[in-house]
C-alpha cells in the first residue's frame, strides 16, 4: 500500500511539473526565447567536433538558464500575487531574480567561448 501511495504522489508531482512547464511556455516571453535558443543551439553543440566534456559544460549551462528562468518566473508571479502595487522591496526581489538569469546567460556565453576555443 505504501508503494502505491508513493507512486501516486510521484505521478501527481510529475503532472504539476508538466503544468508548470506548459504555463511558462505559454505565458512567459523570456522563457519562450530561452527555450527556442536551447532548441536551436543543442543540435549545434552536439554536432560540433569538440571534446565531450566541453559539450557537456555547454549543455549544462544552457539547462541552467532554463531552470533559473523558471525560478525567476515563480518568484515574480509570487510577488505579483501578493500585491500589484509598486514597492521598493518588490522591485528589489524581482531585479535580483532577474539578475540570476542574467548571470546564467553570461556563464553560458563563457562556456560557449571556451568550448569553441577547442576547435
Amino acid at each position: 500500500m505504501k508503494v502505491y501511495k508513493e507512486t501516486f504522489r510521484i505521478w501527481k508531482a510529475l503532472g504539476y511539473s508538466i503544468d508548470g512547464l506548459k504555463a511558462a511556455i505559454k505565458g512567459e516571453a523570456a522563457f519562450q526565447t530561452e527555450l527556442l535558443g536551447f532548441i536551436i543551439l543543442m543540435p549545434l553543440i552536439i554536432w560540433l567536433p569538440i571534446e565531450m566534456i566541453r559539450k557537456l559544460f555547454v549543455i549544462e549551462s544552457m539547462v541552467l538558464i532554463l531552470v533559473v528562468e523558471l525560478i525567476n518566473v515563480a518568484i515574480e508571479s509570487t510577488v505579483n500575487y501578493i500585491s500589484q502595487e509598486w514597492h521598493p522591496l518588490a522591485k528589489k526581489i524581482k531585479d535580483v531574480a532577474s539578475a540570476s538569469v542574467f548571470i546564467c546567460l553570461i556563464n553560458s556565453l563563457g562556456m560557449w567561448i571556451w568550448a569553441l576555443s577547442g576547435l
